[in-house]
């Protein structure tokens, strides 16, 4: 075997490894695209969880605030 077809035939394994981890990459950043859209989506998901809850807690205690006003105002009003 001539030195030349020996140093081609290692070139052509060479760019077959590279090819083929070059794929693998290519994937694995594909899959990493995806999976940071997907923890986006989820930020987004959480905040908007995160608002309402808020809300709703706000609303939960002027709600018990009213109502502990109403009752003095019934206990003023029995007292009279």
């Amino acid at each position: 075997m001539s030195l030349a077809k020996r140093r081609y035939d290692e070139i052509v394994a060479q760019h077959e490894s590279i090819s083929t981890a070059l794929d693998q990459i290519y994937k694995e950043n594909d899959l990493a695209a995806k999976l940071h859209k997907q923890l986006e989506h989820e930020k987004i998901v959480l905040d908007e969880r995160i608002s309402v809850s808020s809300i709703n807690y706000k609303e939960l205690i002027l709600y018990i605030i009213y109502i502990l006003y109403i009752i003095l105002i019934i206990k003023n009003i029995s007292q009279m």
